[in-house]
């Protein structure tokens, strides 16, 4: 039996996951609603799956259930998805304002926070860092 009380009355998703792979085919649907003999004469497994069959849509809604408990699993990582773009976009907008705020033609901003100028004068790699802004 399933104490459902702390769970605030809501089955859980692993068992409405387990209740709909336990549908029956339509041959056995169609078995186990034709069935007319005693049914203590059927398995646990047959008497459950009748007792569920005679629930008009049992499988619907169960279908229905589990999509209703996954929706705020959905949202919220829709959600964080959402953030993360707009994340990104601000970041974006900060390096596009780096790169328009530099004198130098051939400047590229970095996440250290400092411009990078090409130049072929002060080391053997070509480039010299120079802060962002930050008058130091």
């Amino acid at each position: 039996m399933i104490d459902f009380s702390e769970q605030g009355k809501k089955l859980p998703v692993e068992l409405l996951q387990t209740l709909i792979k336990m549908a029956p085919t339509t041959d056995e649907e169609l078995k186990l609603r034709l069935y007319t003999g005693d049914h203590s004469e059927l398995g646990l497994a047959e008497r459950f799956l009748k007792a569920l069959l005679d629930i008009p849509f049992a499988f619907q809604r169960l279908d229905a259930l589990l999509f209703m408990a996954s929706v705020p699993e959905e949202v919220s990582t829709a959600t964080e998805s959402f953030s993360t773009l707009e994340d990104s976009q601000d970041l974006k907008a900060w390096f596009s304002e780096a790169r328009t705020t530099t004198s130098a033609p051939d400047a590229r901003a970095t996440d250290q926070g400092c411009i990078i100028e090409s130049s072929d004068a002060f080391n053997t790699s070509g480039f010299r860092s120079s802060p962002l802004a930050s008058g130091n």
